[in-house]
């Protein structure tokens, strides 16, 4: 299953944004302002039961939300790309590691 995320820009650059418990993708919403939007691409992923992504269910573990956000940047065509995660999204990005 693929999560939706907002997305933003459209360079060759890509950035995962993972948000913290008890938030949502919103919680970056300026960080890309300070970017260039020719250069940079960015996803601002909802986890399960968080913004985008309330209705979808599972178990709500780092793990579940690692896989998620490796099959988003798989759907993207991510290659190659960085991740920033913020409180719980910071974990998750070590499980994907």
């Amino acid at each position: 299953m693929t999560l939706k995320a907002n997305m933003r820009g459209y360079g060759p650059r890509k950035v995962l944004f993972l948000h913290g418990w008890l938030s949502d993708h919103q919680v970056f919403d300026t960080v890309p302002l300070w970017f260039s939007q020719s250069e940079f691409t960015f996803a601002q992923m909802d986890f399960r039961g968080y913004g985008l992504n309330r209705a979808v269910a599972g178990n709500y573990s780092a793990d579940e939300i690692a896989k998620d956000a490796l099959e988003l940047c798989d759907q993207l065509e991510w290659q190659n790309f960085h991740v920033v995660g913020h409180s719980m999204g910071g974990m998750v990005t070590q499980k994907m590691a």
